[in-house]
């Protein structure tokens, strides 16, 4: 994403829906950057994990 997009990433709010291995990783990633991170996850012991 910051390659491919020329955005400032630090304090915007972005939404990750699930919270599988990808949105784990993107979690990581985005939280890296600076940005404040929800997640919107169905199962509830994923959604404990996040």
């Amino acid at each position: 994403l910051k390659r491919s997009t020329d955005i400032m990433f630090g304090g915007k709010q972005v939404v990750i829906c699930g919270y599988g291995e990808v949105g784990k990783g993107c979690c990581q990633a985005l939280k890296g950057l600076g940005c404040i991170v929800y997640i919107t996850e169905i199962d509830p012991i994923c959604a404990l994990q996040a």
